[in-house]
């Protein structure tokens, strides 16, 4: 799945609002707000967001929800990265080298080279055809690109985020401290 920002920040708004999960996707069916065409698509993507949102704090889903938007993308992905490991090797194995260093870029032999050591571990990866692989780079990418950690899905030049002391200790509060060099690249 994509980011799906714009989803998410309304989706945590609704969850702080205190609407139910079917209440959730009943809203987001009846007002369209997704824009998706069909109720099956919406309940899909419906359940991975609040799957993510699970993986949040009360204060974090609220960052989320009301924070800067540039913060909110980076709670988003820190959601994304405790409820999909795939994400989360991607961003440790390939983003954080590549944000250690100050003009940090991550070339296309960078996420080759991960999806390959992917599949020389694990069976089913290896199984997995070319066209889902290449899915799965583009939206990786894609994914580091929508919440500004790096300036574009072409040039791929690392976007070092600012994390307030604020939102550290958040992380930290949740048992997480990890993650802020993951996104940071070492800057804990």
């Amino acid at each position: 799945m994509p980011l799906l920002f714009p989803e998410s920040r309304l989706t945590a708004q609704l969850r702080l609002s205190g609407l139910s999960d079917e209440e959730i996707m009943e809203h987001v069916y009846v007002n369209n707000s997704f824009q998706f065409p069909t109720r099956r698509k919406i309940r899909g993507v419906t359940r991975v967001i609040l799957s993510r949102l699970d993986a949040l704090s009360p204060e974090l889903l609220k960052v989320l929800a009301h924070g800067p938007s540039d913060l909110a993308r980076i709670t988003l992905v820190y959601a994304i990265m405790k409820t999909d490991k795939l994400f989360r090797d991607f961003v440790s194995v390939v983003y954080m080298p590549a944000a250690r260093i100050t003009s940090g870029r991550i070339e296309r032999s960078d996420v080759d080279a991960f999806f390959r050591m992917l599949a020389e571990q694990d069976e089913n990866v290896a199984s997995w055809s070319e066209k889902t692989i290449e899915k799965l780079k583009q939206t990786a990418v894609k994914m580091l690109a929508d919440a500004g950690l790096i300036d574009s899905t072409r040039a791929r030049h690392v976007q070092h985020p600012i994390l307030s002391q604020e939102f550290r200790a958040l992380l930290k509060a949740a048992g997480d401290s990890a993650y802020i060099e993951v996104l940071t690249g070492g800057d804990v």
